[in-house]
């Protein structure tokens, strides 16, 4: 199965395919989306493997699910026991790519579902909170709901 692996940073994707080990690398904003998806879809690549990482990858896997890709979102934890049982580590971001190319090609079909609405209610859930991590936490664990006491 052909598959991409992107390593997400801040500022840029670093992509690599896999089984070929094609390169490229695309600002993370709009227009390297843009690039990115047109220059996978050239390469006839329908399964996208993303690594979690803290959030610099949620806009991309939403513009990548919405152009038809398959996006399989990885935890590091998973990329790492990866490339151990591979014996290979990754020494740079292009390297990094590539064992998350070769990972998502190779994963199995429960790993691939990604749903939008869970990483939206997770967004959501984090930032609905009061920036009052104490009252948070009561409000949170108060069995009866009753939140007068709080104030």
């Amino acid at each position: 199965m052909k598959a991409a692996g992107i390593d997400t940073g801040k500022t840029w994707l670093d992509v690599a395919t896999y089984p070929v080990s094609d390169k490229q690398k695309v600002p993370n904003n709009a227009d390297g989306w843009q690039t990115l998806a047109d220059w996978l879809e050239r390469q006839g690549i329908g399964r996208v493997g993303i690594e979690a990482s803290g959030g610099y990858e949620r806009d991309v896997i939403a513009y990548l699910h919405q152009r038809g890709f398959e996006v399989v979102l990885l935890q590091p934890r998973q990329v790492r026991a990866f490339g151990l049982y591979k014996l290979r580590r990754a020494k740079n971001d292009q390297l990094d790519a590539a064992l998350i190319a070769e990972c998502a090609a190779r994963s199995d079909a429960a790993d691939r579902v990604w749903r939008m609405a869970a990483v939206h209610r997770a967004d959501r859930s984090r930032y609905s909170l009061p920036q009052d991590p104490p009252r948070a936490f009561h409000r949170q664990a108060d069995p009866r709901g009753d939140r007068s006491f709080h104030r």
